[in-house]
């Protein structure tokens, strides 16, 4: 009896301090449940958008564009796990051992970054910045600030990547540019319905003629 009740606090010390099981130094651990919760709502948010994007032929490609910021969602998930990781299996670092790791950590961060950048492949849409640029231009010289145009466009791939931009540059000196459909994805502010306008701002490609031919 001596000897039990001698190894029983000892061995109830030792517990405490980390000595138990991996699963057991997971329990309670509010902070990591709460991250991998956020972690399990940004999956199932990121599904949902995705799952409501517009199934037009042209419109289906911007599905891309949903899902790059599943790359920081992912991120988050690796994150948690290389956290719980840690718990489980070094429950008891000393502050020097902490310091080290979490020197190692940056390091390992900065060299991924360095390593995924220099892989990065150019913008695609390099090519577009001069024309946009002289679109831009045209269009302060022309249209007064504090008017409103109907902003008219195909979406092909010729006017695609232009519309968003015009429309910016617009919204920028204060024009406002109505459109039929327009508050679906830019608010009420901007569809046409039967609103007066001062001009018409119509985007073509020119398809089979040289870019110099087509006027903005």
């Amino acid at each position: 009896m001596l000897c039990a009740r001698s190894l029983g606090p000892a061995a109830h010390v030792g517990n405490g301090n980390g000595s138990g099981a991996p699963g057991d130094r997971l329990r309670r651990r509010w902070d990591l449940a709460a991250a991998a919760l956020i972690g399990l709502v940004l999956c199932l948010t990121l599904a949902a958008v995705a799952a409501h994007t517009p199934v037009r032929p042209v419109l289906a490609s911007t599905v891309g564009y949903t899902l790059w910021w599943g790359s920081m969602c992912g991120m988050w998930v690796w994150l948690i796990l290389g956290w719980a990781v840690w718990i489980a299996l070094f429950p008891r670092v000393r502050k020097r051992g902490r310091a080290l790791a979490t020197v190692a950590g940056l390091a390992a961060v900065a060299a991924a970054g360095t390593a995924v950048a220099a892989g990065e492949k150019p913008d695609q849409h390099v090519a577009l910045y001069g024309p946009l640029a002289r679109i831009a231009a045209r269009l302060d010289r022309t249209i007064q600030p504090g008017s409103t145009v109907r902003l008219e466009g195909t979406l092909d791939s010729a006017t695609l990547p232009f519309k968003p931009a015009v429309r910016f540059f617009l919204a920028r000196r204060g024009v406002r540019a109505l459109s039929r459909g327009a508050y679906q994805r830019n608010g009420g502010w901007y569809e046409l319905y039967r609103r007066p306008y001062d001009r018409t701002l119509e985007l073509a490609g020119c398809a089979g003629a040289p870019a110099r031919a087509c006027r903005c």
